[in-house]
C-alpha cells in the first residue's frame, strides 16, 4: 500500500517545520532493510535524510501530478496522473515502469 505523509497533530506549527510533511521513519527503515544490502548499515543522520529526501518527493510528486488533473478541468488526481508526472518530471522509463507494476499488484490484492 502507498505510505501516507504524516502531518503535525498540533495546530501549532512545529519548532522548525522539517518534520510537517515526511513519512513515519519506521517505514523508511524498513524500505532501507528491504533494499540495503544485509551487511549495510545507515546512520541516524543518513536515515533522517533519506526521511526528508522521501516526503519532499513525495510532495514534487502530488504537485505535478495535481497540476496534471487541474489542467485537465479535474479537482481528483488519479494514478494515471501520478504516473503521467514521472514522465513529466523526466525520472527514468524504469521508475514508472516499476510504479505501473506496483499500481497492477496493488490493483489485483485490493480486489
Amino acid at each position: 500500500p502507498p505510505v501516507a505523509a504524516t502531518t503535525s497533530s498540533s495546530s501549532a506549527p512545529s519548532s522548525n517545520g522539517c518534520h510537517d510533511f515526511e513519512p513515519p521513519p519506521n517505514t523508511i527503515r524498513k524500505i532501507l532493510r528491504a533494499t540495503l544490502p544485509t551487511h549495510a548499515s545507515v546512520s541516524r543522520d543518513a536515515a533522517a535524510a533519506f526521511t526528508r529526501a522521501a516526503g519532499i518527493f513525495v510532495l514534487y510528486l502530488s504537485s505535478c501530478a495535481s497540476d496534471l488533473a487541474r489542467d485537465q478541468g479535474r479537482g481528483t488526481v488519479s494514478s494515471g496522473d501520478v504516473l503521467s508526472s514521472v514522465t513529466e518530471l523526466s525520472l527514468p522509463a524504469e521508475f514508472g515502469a516499476k510504479m505501473e507494476e506496483f499500481l497492477r499488484k496493488w490493483r489485483e490484492e485490493e480486489e
